[in-house]
């Protein structure tokens, strides 16, 4: 099938390591409903099969564009694909998953609907659970101060369920190449806040339908899955960046920050624990680095403003005290119970809280 010189739709999909998975991802691309796209496979150096893929499907369908670049990771492939897409929107697929024949239709309607609005939809981590039928459900408004709910609530945060404004993308919002982790979340706010702040009265737009399956299995092997040495430096950049947004533009409700605060502070000390039980590095060695992090500015700041606000975190007087010991116990908890096990301690943890400061806020 032919596609137009200017599509209404650019999929991107950045392409490494993914020879398994990527025949199923982009037959569910080729078989939507709307036919207007045009889809931009971005070969990131993979060494393996994937770049002949990537060209035998340039070949099959005149939709299909194969580019190659040398080896730059996620975000430097997606940032080659904003640059080269030529489609009004623009949204991303990872090589590894699939979407509902319905996806782009969807969201084509959906922005058509609400020009200016900020279309994103539900995604399902079960392949049963995604929705393959006719979509028909209504898309459900939030004002751009519910961005922090949204985010806690999982429903915004991860590029590949929404549709961007491809002329405001190239006009220089890009991905933070020197991010390894949480490079979406930061992406996502900054383009929020340019996209509303060029059309005020916009709002989100989201549509309940599970119409992206994300195949966590696949990803076992992938950076997500991993500790690297800069995990905690890393996601701090990330938060501060969100908190910046939020301070100078978003302004959402305090229970929100909140819960974006405590959210900070567990990434923090699960990157902590990651630290205190590195395997292969001596113990002292260890333990300086995990002080290191509790010594920085931002998480400094952070357990200060824990204090100051009486906001409650199973990690904030580990953290004011640096006690390591208690940090390592908080992370062997979530790592042998899961997060339903971090919260279990976490409501018995606030009780007492509340008790001790009187007028402390309510939970997150």
């Amino acid at each position: 099938m032919e596609t137009p010189s200017s599509p209404t739709v650019s999929v991107v999909v950045p392409v490494y390591k993914a020879e398994a998975w990527l025949p199923r991802c982009v037959e569910s691309l080729l078989a939507q409903t709307f036919p207007d796209f045009e889809l931009l496979l971005i070969d990131d150096g993979s060494p393996d099969g994937c770049g002949a893929l990537c060209d035998g499907f340039a070949c099959r369908d005149d939709r299909v564009r194969a580019l190659h670049q040398t080896n730059g990771g996620a975000s430097s492939a997606r940032n080659a694909g904003i640059r080269a897409a030529r489609g009004r929107y623009l949204t991303f697929v990872d090589s590894d998953d699939l979407v509902s024949p319905h996806l782009l239709q969807a969201a084509a309607e959906a922005a058509g609907a609400f020009p200016g609005d900020f279309v994103f939809w539900a995604y399902a981590d079960e392949r049963s659970l995604l929705h393959t039928g006719p979509v028909t459900s209504p898309p459900i408004p939030f004002a751009p101060s519910e961005i922090g709910r949204l985010y806690i609530s999982a429903k915004l945060g991860a590029v590949w369920a929404m549709l961007f404004d491809t002329a405001l993308l190239q006009q220089g919002i890009f991905f933070d190449e020197s991010l390894e982790m949480g490079e979406d979340l930061e992406f996502v706010f900054r383009y929020a806040r340019a996209l509303f702040s060029a059309r005020p009265g916009s709002r989100f737009r989201y549509l309940p339908d599970p119409l992206y399956f994300y195949d966590n299995d696949g990803k076992a092997g992938s950076l997500s899955r991993r500790f690297p040495p800069d995990f905690c430096a890393c996601w701090s950049r990330v938060f501060e960046a969100l908190l910046a947004q939020n301070r100078e533009f978003f302004h959402m409700p305090e229970q929100d920050e909140y819960a974006i605060l405590h959210n900070y502070m567990r990434t923090v000390g699960v990157g902590l624990y990651a630290l205190l039980t590195q395997p292969g590095v001596p113990n002292a060695q260890r333990r300086a680095a995990a002080r290191g992090v509790l010594q920085s500015p931002p998480i400094t700041r952070l357990t200060a403003l824990f204090f100051e606000r009486r906001y409650y975190s199973p990690y904030a007087w580990p953290f004011r005290l640096k006690w390591l010991w208690a940090i390592r116990r908080i992370g062997a908890w979530q790592e042998r119970e899961g997060i339903n096990g971090y919260y279990r301690r976490y409501w018995v943890g606030y009780a007492i809280h509340r008790r001790l400061r009187p007028g402390s806020p309510a939970p997150v």
